[in-house]
């Protein structure tokens, strides 16, 4: 039995009974294929014995999906010494039918973070085709594909990697490998992670003063100033909130209407509950 998969340089070994070669010299056109799949030709015939000779066949990658049954070879008279033309036995050659990849995405999380992650996953197996793009794609909602977010994974290798980035501070996100051949796209099993909770907690800007960020200190406040228009003229990390206390280690919360002084503090606290002292 001849396979699609191995068909280039495949040999079929003729036996010839009650008929000899004319001589060792073979020529090659006169043996034809019967019933070959397209693409599927003769490269070399090899003399081995009076009654023996090997066959070469040459394949030029043309797709065929159905199994032929009944590939046969014809020797032509001219080869034979009482010259009448054989042909040989029903031979097969088993078709290799062409599918989507098959892709596994990592049962747990590479890397996370609060707004990139890592996560894995395999091609582990071709579908018959050249793998064309792989990687991995995600959603806040289930079921995600390559029509969502996805990072494409150029490394050559069945091994798929993605570098997810642009994610949102603690948040559900919904993930999957995925690869893609000529017959289309497959994903691996469906995985969830929740990203991190922020632990941005800075003053990133103000109009009252300038910011230290170094020293964590607000500088050149212009007084007097209430606390309301100090709380006015900050703005602080995403997902962060803020406080002004009167005293290091936030013990009191000073008033709206208190006057600024050196001794006031500003607390962030960020979405993961860590602070940061101003």
């Amino acid at each position: 039995t001849l396979e699609e998969t191995t068909l280039n340089t495949a040999t079929i070994a003729l036996t010839l009974s009650g008929e000899t070669f004319l001589d060792v010299t073979l020529d090659k056109v006169n043996f034809t294929l019967n019933n070959a799949p397209t693409g599927v030709t003769i490269s070399a015939v090899a003399y081995n014995s009076a009654t023996s000779a090997t066959v070469t066949l040459a394949y030029d990658g043309t797709d065929f999906d159905a199994t032929v049954n009944n590939l046969t070879v014809t020797i032509a008279g001219v080869e034979l010494t009482i010259g009448g033309p054989l042909t040989t036995n029903n031979l097969t050659i088993t078709a290799l039918v062409e599918v989507v990849p098959t892709v596994t995405t990592d049962a747990a999380i590479t890397t996370n973070g609060s707004t990139t992650a890592t996560w894995g996953g395999a091609v582990t197996a071709d579908g018959g085709e050249l793998v064309t793009e792989k990687g991995i794609c995600w959603s806040l909602a289930a079921n995600p594909t390559t029509t969502d977010s996805k990072v494409v994974d150029a490394a050559v290798g069945t091994t798929i990697t993605g570098n997810l980035t642009g994610l949102t501070p603690f948040t559900l996100y919904y993930v999957k490998a995925y690869a893609t051949n000529l017959l289309g796209t497959s994903y691996g099993a469906e995985r969830t992670f929740t990203t991190l909770k922020s632990s941005a907690k800075a003053i990133t800007a103000t109009t009252i003063g300038t910011i230290d960020e170094p020293n964590k200190k607000i500088l050149n406040v212009p007084g007097p100033k209430t606390v309301t228009e100090l709380k006015a003229a900050i703005t602080v990390s995403p997902l962060a909130t803020f406080e002004v206390y009167t005293a290091a280690g936030g013990s009191t919360v000073a008033t709206g209407t208190s006057l600024v002084n050196s001794l006031y503090v500003v607390k962030v606290t960020a979405q993961d509950a860590t602070t940061q002292e101003y």
